[in-house]
């Protein structure tokens, strides 16, 4: 997926003198197709994300369009303040981006897991969170990102084509029912954790669809109405995750829905390893939503 974000930002740069990135030191020979743009609208800022997130504010300011790369929590948790006080304050137009999501970076140990990030961001008032499960929900969000935004990527994807579109990037549906009768169950996703669902369609019925964007919307008040249970399913911290993000709406629709949350233990990992074994490790496995669908 990053190779397509790095595609994609790339043909912003060609197409619009205005758009601008800037990196902390990371992105070596993936980058190497903006060396074009180097000292223009390509800056390497070094290992100075508090830097770069306050250097992207002065440049918004001026009428640029911004995106920052970095990988991990670098991007978000090391300038929280900058984020707050120079970009979502003043509403510039930037984009900070997070090459690893969840347990990209697993094998690198705590400093670089990314699963509390949504949390730290999300408390922060006018910016959009967006975490793509694959290469076509990043093609619809992309556009979509304007203002200040969140975009987090993943190594991993969820290689399944959605089954319908209508709403666009707000929720996507992957797959329907196989049954009318009640209960109603829908599986809700955000990001490629979202691929543990599909091993269990065959022999289970629920409505799976992701919600690639934390941002209430007609569609997902719908879903969220028209549903008995909910099984949320992030590979991110339980508090103020994805779960927490649903959660507030059923409260705000006064819903009587069942909220099934699959995510991380609210502590420390002192686990380290590839994204798939520590995503075993943590049970955010098909097995674990084959157990919650049993209880139905």
């Amino acid at each position: 997926m990053r190779d397509k974000l790095v595609q994609l930002i790339h043909n912003s740069l060609l197409s619009d003198s205005k758009s601008v990135l800037l990196t902390a030191d990371l992105g070596y020979s993936v980058f190497d197709v903006f060396e074009e743009f180097r000292d223009s609208q390509y800056f390497n800022v070094g290992v100075s994300e508090q830097l770069m997130a306050s250097m992207s504010c002065g440049l918004a300011l001026e009428g640029m369009k911004v995106f920052c790369y970095s990988i991990g929590v670098f991007p978000t948790l090391r300038c929280l303040e900058q984020i707050r006080n120079d970009v979502t304050y003043h509403e510039n137009d930037v984009t900070f981006i997070s090459s690893g999501a969840g347990f990209s970076y697993g094998a690198l140990g705590m400093s670089h897991h990314c699963v509390q990030d949504i949390g730290f961001v999300s408390s922060i008032p006018g910016i959009t969170i967006c975490t793509p499960a694959n290469e076509f929900e990043l093609d619809l969000a992309y556009p979509l990102l304007n203002g200040p935004c969140y975009l987090r990527i993943d190594k991993s994807i969820c290689d399944h084509q959605p089954e319908d579109i209508s709403l666009g990037i707000d929720i996507i549906k992957y797959a329907s029912s196989s049954s009318v009768s009640a209960p109603k169950v829908s599986v809700l996703f955000h990001g490629s954790i979202g691929s543990i669902a599909f091993q269990c369609i065959d022999n289970n019925s629920f409505d799976l669809y992701s919600v690639p964007c934390l941002k209430r919307s007609v569609g997902l008040d719908k879903v969220i109405c028209d549903s008995d249970y909910i099984i949320t399913i992030e590979e991110h911290s339980i508090c103020n995750g994805f779960a927490s993000f649903i959660s507030s709406l059923i409260i705000q629709l006064n819903s009587k829905v069942k909220l099934l949350p699959i995510a991380l233990p609210h502590e420390h990992s002192s686990v380290v390893g590839t994204q798939s074994y520590l995503r075993e490790h943590y049970d955010l496995t098909s097995n674990h939503l084959q157990s919650l669908l049993n209880l139905l």
